[in-house]
């Protein structure tokens, strides 16, 4: 009998501890405030965490950090952009993009998302035509120009957007 309730007492103490523990690991949230009744670019409240992250639950990963006075907005999800070669599908390549702005300019920035997708995607898709996805993706002077396209085409919806930030850039061959 003894046999059967141990584990069972031992997994509920793992359990209870290690959900101490995390709240216990968990920075503070850092408040900022926005103006209005927006989400101020966050999309996940007022609060961020030291990593970006908000702790509301509006749905979706919207994130914007503060850090030296700019705000830096994190997609809710990578953007994938087709390689075609005769027609077909020969690669995805898949980005994460965040936006940086001054802290003041930041304001709409959760409901903007859509326009900057759009805005950034077709320049992600000229970018793939003009076969700037293949070859040698390591180029310093690819990735500058990627990356000042994508601006170009970011000040398109928000002409306070101080650079493109492309966090994470992998190519998946199909």
């Amino acid at each position: 009998m003894i046999k059967k309730i141990i584990p069972a007492v031992l997994m509920l103490v793992f359990v209870v501890g290690g959900v101490f523990a995390a709240d216990m690991l968990r920075p503070s949230p850092v408040s900022t405030s926005h103006e209005g009744g927006d989400h101020g670019g966050s999309g996940k409240g007022d609060h961020a965490d030291d990593n970006g992250k908000g702790d509301d639950d509006h749905g979706g990963d919207y994130d914007a950090k503060q850090t030296a006075g700019n705000y830096y907005f994190n997609f809710s999800r990578q953007f994938v952009v087709p390689v075609m070669q005769s027609g077909r599908v020969q690669a995805l390549v898949i980005l994460d993009l965040n936006l940086e702005m001054e802290q003041g300019d930041a304001d709409g920035m959760f409901s903007m998302e859509p326009k900057f997708r759009d805005a950034l995607m077709r320049e992600l898709l000229a970018l793939s035509n003009e076969g700037y996805f293949t070859g040698q993706l390591t180029d310093p002077e690819r990735y500058d120009e990627i990356q000042k396209a994508l601006l170009r085409a970011a000040r398109t919806v928000k002409d306070e957007i101080i650079s493109v930030l492309i966090l994470d850039f992998a190519r998946q061959e199909q």
